[in-house]
């Protein structure tokens, strides 16, 4: 701009002395009412009504709630209903998760009744010897050295052949094949599979008793050649001869079956079949099955034929209480458990008793699920009693706990702690059940809830082995913190800290950990107490490696996002505790830490830094917010959160006492954000905090200080990015940049002038950032300049339309002095020289260079001095090349038809003589005729 004294410019710009705002209500764009485009929504109902400062609010609230990351909501620590069961629960509840818990990696081998018999390695083998043509009849073949995933996918080929021979006809062929499944159950080698292989195999047997009721139905509904639809409750009287007599053929075949156990199977399958011929047989068949299977001697194989038994009456909807009948004979046979033969195969398979005795726990878990269902308390009491008058009962009261409902065993979790308590001899792991009983009483109040803590911490205490500890720990979580505090918890959470410190192989014990902290930190009802208590940081310290230790600090850290709201982060416990994990959080960040990683961990640190209140004291604030700026200086998104905490201390310092505007403190500030703005990687957020900083510092009368962040912020303007990343999307800068820039000429208008420098210096830093930046619209500067001239002439005014309090604004200073007029008029010249030469190089863009001729009319008239010829010339020529073109014109009649009664209005409020000759000139009318459509 120091280049304009040594050019001579053909249109010199005159800034007009006065503006009467007055007119302004007369003018057609101000009478919109309600509808007003820049009409402040809130009602103003008295003057002392406080306005929310924006600032205030986003420090408030933290960050943006769409922003948030997921909250804590956990799913798996709801409240239990405390009703009765009165469902049996479905089997395909049960089934997946006995699949997924007996697995084996020993070799399968028993013999089946297929075409597809051996492994892989046996079939290679024997290829040589023997083949089998695809015709030939099915023959009782052994298979050997299958693995578990190869007896999977052999029993899925079974249940294919099933339906294929099925539906070719040959349906004793299916029932061969299905004989031969069942034989399978008889083998109980490798134990510890029994239960998934028990799973397969019921499985097939259900498709097949489907298969054959299915048959059953469809030759019950041909009736003499006619096809009649049968009733689902139908009665054997509406069933043909035919299909009662097949039917009847269809038991035959099976009471031919010689072994026990595919007999006895096979039957149960087809059971609810006796529909057919005598529904009544169906209850005496079940309990005629049911003592049949006092006939197997292996208690293993016993009680999952038992278990199968039971599922078939849910299935049949029987009377009978077979759960009952079942369970009984359990009792009955409960010794089988110790006899020498079971123990000498538990010996020969390499197993001790008790994983034996967890194999049976799934049928026998199954048959008292429905033995306690819908039972009153006395009857469940009586269950309880018949099972402890067995020796060595930890089986039994071990499903009692898994099954008996909730508000049942929270009233007898005193009797049944004290009862697993006196076990000396029980083979069954006592942990297990106190693991379970943990478990079922999740979501229930104990009655006598201390005593009960007592006895089963006294047990687990004891415990040796860390897996089993940890697993009754986490069980019991859920009981500790919904019926205790603070002593009891910290209690709990000093022995599993204490439990696991110096062991070897930590590791594999964090989920668990992981587990208890969550469900701590999502249930503790003082959620406050969390970060008083001594166990926190060592429990911490326990997940060894940074990464663990990042990643649980994360989760408090969450946890006091969703529930800290109400803890006091005044109390310097807190916040050191607080200050410690944000710092781990905050140097497990490096350059391979996902973006989206580091937007999380930094709205959790600005969490916090924002909660942090010390009342009135604004020197702690400061003094642990420049701690904060070091500790996290990888994070830009806390860098500027904590700027914006620094500018509210600043608006508050004004609030507190207006005497003390111009003071240290408020310096202090202003310091600490221009320092800490430049650190900040985004131009934008930089941009922000300049105009934010610069406001805030004006507001405080530290002129100094708003002096250098608006030169900074003017800095930052000419090396503004062309584009900005904006949740992942790639946006234009440049409307962004527009805004702001207008933004900060409103802001300099009030900015007075360093007597030091020339007359609006800022003004002149930001035109030559303008003029710098490499626009991709090349009209948008010429645009901006327009506002600049705004700026400007309003600068030259004797009265400001709006000041800061206790500023001095440059009318204040200068007073409308003619030499400060003369400047800013020569500023206004060269800014009106470029515009112009921009508007010359338009010739070949007519469209272009009429709209800005029309909009620099607008200005020209409004803020010019149309009594010097210069201007009254400049207005008419514009006028005239507005003219020129009527593109641009006819494109938006109806808009620049308001604009051209806004300029003839605006004129006729004016007094000086000169605008009423410039309307009558461009109009051809004289002033006060109606105004008729332009054309």
């Amino acid at each position: 701009m120091s280049s304009s004294s040594a050019r001579t410019y053909e249109w010199n710009w005159y800034s007009k002395p006065i503006i009467n705002h007055k007119r302004k209500k007369k003018c057609i764009l101000e009478k919109c009412g309600e509808n007003h485009p820049l009409k402040n929504s809130t009602e103003v109902t008295s003057k002392n009504v406080l306005v929310n400062d924006p600032l205030s609010s986003s420090i408030t609230y933290g960050d943006d709630p769409l922003s948030r990351p997921a909250q804590l909501i956990p799913t798996d620590f709801d409240e239990i209903d405390n009703g009765y069961i009165n469902d049996i629960q479905p089997w395909s509840n049960f089934k997946q998760g006995i699949l997924n818990s007996y697995t084996t990696s020993e070799k399968l081998s028993f013999h089946a009744f297929s075409k597809s018999l051996q492994s892989a390695t046996i079939r290679s083998r024997l290829e040589e010897l023997e083949e089998f043509d695809d015709q030939m009849e099915y023959s009782e073949k052994e298979l050997y050295d299958l693995t578990q995933q190869e007896f999977v996918t052999h029993m899925d080929n079974l249940g294919k052949e099933i339906i294929g021979a099925w539906n070719n006809e040959q349906r004793v062929k299916a029932l061969k094949i299905v004989i031969q499944c069942t034989k399978i159950l008889s083998y109980t080698s490798p134990l510890q599979f029994y239960p998934s292989k028990f799973v397969l195999v019921t499985d097939l047997l259900d498709l097949f008793g489907d298969l054959v009721f299915k048959r059953l139905k469809s030759k019950s509904e041909i009736i003499d050649g006619c096809i009649t639809k049968l009733p689902d409750k139908f009665t054997p009287d509406m069933v043909p001869d035919a299909a009662k007599e097949t039917c009847q053929n269809w038991f035959f075949k099976i009471a031919s079956i010689r072994e026990l156990i595919p007999r006895l199977y096979i039957e149960a399958a087809i059971l609810r079949s006796y529909r057919f011929i005598k529904p009544a047989e169906q209850n005496v068949a079940l309990l005629r099955l049911i003592k049949m299977v006092r006939g197997i001697g292996n208690p293993l194989v016993a009680w999952y034929a038992r278990c199968y038994l039971c599922r078939i009456g849910v299935l049949t909807n029987l009377s009978i209480n077979y759960f009952e009948e079942s369970f009984k004979d359990i009792l009955l046979t409960y010794k089988q458990l110790n006899n020498r033969f079971v123990c000498k195969e538990i010996q020969t398979q390499n197993m001790n008793m008790d994983k034996f005795l967890q194999l049976l726990c799934p049928a026998l878990e199954w048959i008292v699920k429905g033995l306690s269902a819908g039972k009153d308390p006395r009857s469940l009491d009586e269950i309880v009693r018949w099972c402890t008058l067995q020796n060595l009962h930890g089986l039994l009261i071990n499903a009692i706990v898994i099954t008996f409902p909730g508000n049942y065993l929270s009233m007898k979790a005193e009797y049944l702690i004290n009862l697993i308590a006196k076990w000396e001899y029980d083979v069954f792991p006592q942990t297990l059940v106190v693991q379970n009983l943990g478990m079922s009483l999740r979501g229930h109040l104990v009655s006598n809830a201390p005593n009960v803590f007592k006895e089963v911490w006294k047990m687990v205490n004891k415990v040796k082995d860390s897996e089993r500890f940890m697993a009754c720990a986490e069980a019991w979580i859920y009981f500790i913190v919904k019926h205790f505090k603070n002593k009891e918890i910290s209690v709990f959470m000093d022995d599993v800290t204490r439990h696991l410190s110096n062991r070897v192989g930590i590791e594999r014990f964090h989920t668990q950990l992981h587990n208890i902290l969550q469900h701590l930190l999502n249930y503790i009802e003082d959620f406050e107490d969390t970060f008083h208590m001594n166990y926190l940081l060592p429990y911490l310290d326990m997940f060894g490696s940074d990464t663990n230790k990042s990643a649980r600090c994360k989760i408090v850290l969450e946890a006091y996002r969703t529930r800290g709201e109400n803890v006091e982060s005044s109390d310097p416990v807190i916040n050191d505790c607080l200050m410690y994990m944000c710092k781990i959080l905050h140097d497990s960040v490096d350059s391979l830490t996902v973006e989206d990683e580091v937007r999380q961990i930094s709205r959790l640190i600005a969490c916090f830094v924002f909660r942090v209140d010390y009342g009135n004291d604004l020197e702690k604030y400061l003094n642990f917010y420049m701690e904060a700026r070091g500790a996290f200086i990888r994070l830009d998104y806390v860098q500027s959160a904590l700027v914006q905490c620094v500018n509210k201390l600043m608006v508050l310092s004004v609030s507190n006492s207006r005497a003390l505007v111009k003071n240290s403190f408020a310096r202090a500030c202003s310091a600490y954000c221009y320092i800490t703005i430049p650190s900040i990687t985004s131009s934008l957020v930089k941009l922000q905090l300049y105009i934010l900083t610069g406001q805030t510092s004006l507001l405080n009368g530290c002129l100094g200080q708003a002096d250098a962040c608006l030169k900074a912020a003017s800095m930052v303007v000419s090396d503004f990015p062309p584009t900005l990343e904006v949740d992942g999307l790639i946006i234009d800068a440049e409307p962004i940049l527009v805004s702001y820039i207008k933004q900060m000429l409103s802001i300099l208008l009030v900015v007075p002038d360093c007597p030091d420098l020339e007359v609006l210096h800022q003004v002149k830093l930001l035109i030559r950032a303008i003029r710098q930046y490499s626009w991709t619209d090349p009209m948008q500067p010429h645009v901006l300049y327009l506002y600049v001239l705004d700026i400007l002439a309003t600068a030259t005014l004797d009265t400001y339309p709006y000041r800061i309090p206790d500023v001095d604004s440059n009318d204040v200073l200068y007073g409308r002095e003619p030499q400060f007029v003369a400047d800013v008029d020569s500023i206004c010249t060269v800014v009106l020289d470029n515009i112009l030469e921009r508007l010359y190089s338009l010739v070949d863009k007519p469209n272009s260079q009429t709209k800005l001729a029309f909009e620099l009319l607008l200005h020209v008239v409004v803020r010019a001095d149309l009594n010097e010829i210069q201007m009254a010339t400049l207005a008419v020529n514009l006028w005239k090349l507005s003219k020129k073109n009527k593109t641009v014109m006819d494109s938006k009649i109806e808009v620049n038809e308001k604009m051209i009664t806004y300029i003839i209005e605006f004129c006729e409020n004016e007094d000086d003589e000169i605008y009423h000759k410039f309307i009558n000139k461009i109009t051809g009318k004289p002033i006060g005729s109606s105004i008729k459509k332009e054309q």
